[in-house]
């Protein structure tokens, strides 16, 4: 049932990725892909993080994590000539809620879950995160949502629930 749940929510992924009102706005597409893309990553990072888990601290476990991450995000910029030491203040103030709220807090709280309960149910949770920020945007910045995103939106967390319900 866990595999129906993947095969479900990646569905609704998809059903979002290709609808004709995302790919007719311009950058939508590619933010829907990566968005897509990155909880495919912090899945498989569940997944592959529950046997380094069972050997490290949280602490230890997320500081090497987080270490490899910035690595790869530093290596990235400099790769595509991107400065990341030339921001103004808003960006800062940003920069600091973004490391303090969803990668701290979200993060290690993922972290914990991996050494107690399967894995495959903690790993399930990223795939509706985009779905989740969508109705976020609605909420907060008045961005609409289509009507296809919505329904993929839903057919999404309903695999996330049966991925959750009746994995290992």
């Amino acid at each position: 049932m866990s595999f129906l749940g993947l095969i479900i929510a990646l569905a609704g992924s998809v059903f979002i990725l290709i609808s004709p009102n995302e790919v007719a706005q311009e950058g939508r597409f590619l933010g829907n892909l990566l968005a897509i893309g990155c909880s495919v990553a912090m899945a498989g990072v569940l997944i592959v993080g529950k046997k380094a888990r069972s050997k490290t601290g949280l602490m230890e476990f997320s500081r090497w994590l987080f270490f490899f991450a910035s690595a790869t995000i530093f290596v990235i910029a400099i790769i595509f000539n991107i400065n990341v030491f030339i921001f103004n203040d808003t960006e800062f103030f940003g920069f600091l809620l973004l490391a303090a709220v969803p990668t701290l807090v979200g993060h290690n709280i993922f972290y914990f879950l991996i050494k107690t309960i399967s894995p495959t149910a903690v790993a399930a949770v990223p795939l509706g995160e985009p779905f989740i920020s969508s109705l976020g945007g609605f909420y907060f910045f008045g961005e609409l949502v289509s009507v296809t995103t919505f329904l993929g939106g839903l057919i999404t967390l309903f695999g996330v629930y049966l991925i959750i319900n009746f994995s290992d």
